[in-house]
């Protein structure tokens, strides 16, 4: 009897390890976890506005200035990409949400916005940056006031 349950033993152990894979495969445990962002969904009710100081470093760190003009930050001038005040506009009048805004962040090539080509944007802010950073320049670009 003995022999007997060290055989059944030996043979469950190899498939809970790989039923314990599959699952951790499955669930995104080889990588970073999908996004939970705790940021609102409609214009009508937009995360609160972070301050400049609190998205300046991370605007500088992913580079959005040399791209993107973002007038609320100095010397962030780029006409390569979209600028963030005509996305700021899109949001606030309902035309796109936060959900958008993260995407756009996390991948670039989901949608392009017209008259741009794809593979413009980086594809690795999804590695650069925490959720909690992401959240920051979502917050930020959706309340972005322009004149």
């Amino acid at each position: 009897m003995v022999r007997r349950k060290r055989i059944q033993f030996a043979k469950a152990v190899p498939m809970l390890i790989g039923a314990l894979v599959i699952l951790t495969l499955a669930t995104g445990g080889c990588g970073r976890s999908a996004s939970t962002s705790t940021l609102a969904g409609p214009a009508g009710n937009l995360p609160p506005a972070p301050a400049v100081g609190q998205v300046q470093p991370l605007i500088e760190k992913g580079g959005c200035g040399s791209c993107h003009l973002i007038p609320a930050i100095e010397g962030a001038t780029g006409a390569v990409g979209p600028s963030w005040c005509d996305i700021a506009e899109e949001v606030q009048a309902g035309k796109k949400d936060v959900a958008f805004l993260r995407k756009s962040i996390l991948d670039p090539n989901a949608e392009i916005a017209p008259g741009y080509p794809a593979n413009l944007m980086p594809q690795n802010f999804g590695r650069l940056f925490t959720n909690e950073e992401i959240d920051l320049l979502v917050a930020f670009i959706a309340n972005l006031q322009c004149e």
